[in-house]
């Protein structure tokens, strides 16, 4: 899909999201709107209900299985026992063999894995709403970064594989600016020896980093969530993740001579 290539894609589509996490909300965000479709976003599963019951113009529910107070799929099991049709896409990090059992027997239409692939998401959408003969089939999603991939410290800057795609920058921009709020959060939790806070932290930049481009941010925030865990019963963990965190924070650094480097090029 070339970079441009989603512009209105969805218009005329009304679209519920049902995600809680701050990362994906700005990811529908953004390319649903560049995609022309109407929207709302909504960050638990009893609103969810309500809204998809009584909001009759829902052309199409992508639903996080993981949402606070009813998960996704008794969100779905409920929306479709009091007669609601409409596609409802899964949107998940777990494995799909996993999940397909659990969601046929909810009422699941589909499923997108995270991190969540933009042309994956317009064309499944497509296949689920459009008659007209031009989505016939749902798109093969496009190869999800490696959770085991090699880590490199070496290079002076850290630049997102999508650093290339206009439609991309204003997001990464974003994430990259902010990363340093992350860090510092981080390190407020290894002072405090929070590590089940830790652990929730790690895996939020873990799916954010890798939904942005940067797997291997992703690989050190997933070793940093099964530090943490570890922590909690092992001592000498704690040695691990202060090793891990400094590796973090010069990550951030280099992802943000990477975004100068991008900025430069492009002038």
């Amino acid at each position: 899909m070339k970079p441009n290539s989603i512009q209105g894609k969805l218009a005329g589509l009304s679209i519920m999201v049902v995600e809680d996490g701050a990362d994906n909300q700005r990811i529908f965000r953004h390319f649903l709107k560049m995609a022309g479709a109407d929207f709302v976003i909504i960050a638990d599963g009893p609103s969810a209900l309500e809204r998809a019951l009584h909001d009759e113009g829902i052309d199409l529910v992508l639903m996080d299985i993981q949402i606070p107070e009813m998960d996704g799929y008794e969100v779905t099991e409920r929306l479709r026992q009091r007669g609601f049709t409409r596609p409802i896409i899964a949107v998940t990090a777990h494995t799909l063999s996993m999940e397909r059992p659990k969601g046929a027997k909810a009422g699941i239409t589909d499923y997108i894995a995270k991190p969540i692939q933009i042309e994956t998401l317009i064309q499944t959408i497509l296949h689920h709403t459009r008659a007209d003969g031009k989505s016939s089939a749902p798109a093969e999603p496009s190869p999800a970064p490696s959770s085991r991939e090699e880590v490199q410290d070496s290079s002076p800057y850290l630049q997102s594989k999508y650093h290339d795609k206009p439609m991309y920058r204003p997001i990464i921009i974003e994430f990259v600016n902010s990363f340093q709020q992350r860090i510092e959060t981080m390190q407020n939790l290894i002072n405090a020896m929070d590590w089940e806070q830790l652990s929730v932290a790690m895996h939020q930049i873990k799916g954010a980093a890798a939904t942005y481009g940067y797997p291997q941010v992703s690989e050190v925030a997933a070793q940093m969530e099964h530090t943490a865990k570890e922590a909690r019963r092992d001592a000498h963990a704690v040695h691990a993740i202060r090793q891990q965190a400094e590796r973090m924070r010069g990550m951030g650094l280099r992802m943000k001579v990477g975004l100068e480097e991008v900025e430069n090029r492009s002038v």
